[in-house]
This record gives C-alpha cells, sequence and structure tokens, in this order.
C-alpha cells in the first residue's frame, strides 16, 4: 500500500523526526511504500538539530510536495500527537477533498493501522481567526487579503476555494 505519513514537525524535538522514521522503518518491514516527509526535509536542508527551519528551506515547496504526495498515495497514515498540529490539520483537508483513506499508526496493531472515520477536517482557531491568519501559522508568511472564520468551517468552502484560486503571498 503507498502511505503518506503525517504528524507534528514543528515545535517538537528534532522536529519529531525520529517518530517518522521509526514508523517508515516499521511500515516498510510490513510491505508499505511509505512517502516520509522527514525524508524529504532532511534531503532538501532541514537540520532536526537546529530549533527553527533555515531560511533557505522552501516552506512552500515542503507543502507543495507534501499535497500532492497525499494525493498520488491514497493512504495517509497520522502519527502521534497529529490532532495539535495545524500541518496536520492542513494535510487532512487534502485527504478528505481527495478521497484518501486515513489511518492512525499503531504500533500494537498487527499491522500496524487503525483506520479511522474523520466525517470532515476541522481546523480550530481562535474566534476572530481568518483564512490569512491560518496560512501565516501554516507557513510563516503573510497573505494580502483575508477570508472570514467560517471559510474553514465546512468543506464546500474549501473546495470553493481551492477552485478559484490558491492563496496570493506576499513577501
Amino acid at each position: 500500500m503507498h502511505t503518506y505519513l503525517a504528524g507534528p514537525m514543528r515545535g517538537h524535538h528534532l522536529f519529531n523526526f525520529p517518530a517518522f522514521f521509526a514508523a517508515a522503518l516499521a511500515l516498510r518491514g510490513v510491505g508499505h511504500e511509505v512517502v516520509n516527509p522527514a525524508e524529504r526535509d532532511m534531503a532538501h536542508g532541514i537540520d532536526p538539530t537546529a530549533d527553527e527551519f533555515s531560511k533557505d528551506f522552501d516552506l512552500t515547496g515542503a507543502f507543495k510536495f507534501d499535497f500532492q504526495s497525499i494525493i498520488r498515495c491514497g493512504n495517509v497514515v497520522l502519527l502521534e500527537g497529529w490532532r495539535e498540529s495545524h500541518g496536520v490539520a492542513a494535510e487532512l483537508v487534502v485527504a478528505k477533498l481527495t478521497g484518501a483513506r486515513i489511518f492512525e499508526f499503531d504500533s500494537s496493531a498487527g499491522d500496524l493501522l487503525r483506520e479511522i472515520d474523520l466525517a470532515e477536517p476541522t481546523i480550530t482557531w481562535p474566534e476572530q481567526a481568518s483564512e490569512a491568519d491560518a496560512w501565516e501559522q501554516l507557513t510563516g508568511e503573510k497573505v494580502a487579503y483575508t477570508l472570514p472564520r467560517e471559510a474553514f468551517e465546512s468543506i464546500d468552502a474549501w473546495q470553493e476555494r481551492i477552485r478559484t484560486a490558491g492563496p496570493k503571498v506576499t513577501t
């Protein structure tokens, strides 16, 4: 099975790479073809011993890789702590919109996976948050416009947003 690993990175010791590598190793050991974003990030300049991403790291490129990988794989495996990760929340929107199957990594399960059903991905932001706030939290980049918080409350809003245009990033 082609599988994409999703889990928290920012704010975690060593960007949580040990958990990503351990899960990838275990899943490959039972026959999964695994896309591990930690491997990609290290190949593109992330130093897991640093506190922050390097200024040269292309975070937008990383998100593009992640989202395209989710679409290609059709299966997402969530690592511990995923519920608190803004990056995973964005990945789950892509997974749900494209019909990917979603699993939690469970080292006690025979095949290491437990399928879960997320009726609709949700992103929890402060009451007055906007799409611009969300994009900035996810990428660290400011956008030139805002949409009301309600844009995050339904899949239909996300589908319409994706159909019309991506965020316009200002530097």
